[in-house]
């Protein structure tokens, strides 16, 4: 997630760079009411209506967010929004687009930092909900959107797929698929036990039917 929310929300902050836009960062907070059950498609619903407020004023909306947990175990989100210079961001409850509780909302310099504090708390002896997404964002262009599915990649898997030439690399079937190329790829470490740190891998290298041509499909 850390990994993931960095990347992001610096690629988002080079591509205004590159086309010289103006702008300021918003920073939302989503909170729950007492008694108002979390369900997956409330932060989805909210952040839909934003793009299509950002739609309707002729700009693509810009977004990175995360979950956060109580220490009571409830949850709630963290929202940074990158707008034009003129805009401002109505408020999600007022607007009736954030139902379930209260919101709030500042302006802020250093969005990224401002993710970084809240990711540093880590995610040690915290029970999220089952089916619960823990970050996201919206507004990466197409090259980005396939820089950062190289990015996701494990180190090893990166030798094979330049970050040129990939269109998508995904899971598939215990291993790694490079839709560009059509290579699939059995990892070449295997999981051998677990300790406090983690899994405990083992390199076991590969064998001739460990990797496979099947077929490219961008």
């Amino acid at each position: 997630m850390r990994r993931g929310v960095l990347f992001t929300a610096r690629a988002i902050e080079e591509n205004i760079a590159e086309v010289g836009m103006q702008v300021r960062k918003a920073f939302i907070t989503l909170t729950y009411r007492p008694g108002v059950a979390w369900a997956p498609e409330h932060v989805t619903q909210t952040l839909a209506c934003y793009a299509e407020w950002a739609r309707r004023r002729g700009f693509r909306l810009l977004y990175v967010w995360v979950m956060e947990l109580t220490q009571a175990g409830v949850p709630h989100y963290h929202i940074v929004l990158w707008l034009p210079v003129g805009y401002t961001p109505p408020l999600p409850d007022k607007q009736g687009w954030w139902k379930h509780g209260m919101s709030q909302a500042k302006w802020v310099r250093s969005p990224i930092g401002y993710m970084v504090k809240y990711l540093s708390k880590g995610l040690s002896g915290q029970s999220y909900p089952k089916g619960a997404r823990i970050w996201g964002s919206g507004g990466l262009t197409a090259s980005q959107r396939l820089r950062r599915c190289w990015y996701y990649a494990p180190d090893w898997l990166k030798r094979f797929a330049p970050p040129g030439r990939v269109c998508a690399i995904r899971r598939c079937d215990g291993g790694w698929w490079n839709m560009t190329t059509g290579w699939w790829y059995r990892s070449p470490w295997w999981v051998t036990g677990f300790d406090r740190c983690g899994p405990v891998l083992q390199w076991v290298g590969w064998q001739p039917d460990d990797i496979e041509l099947r077929g490219a499909v961008c």
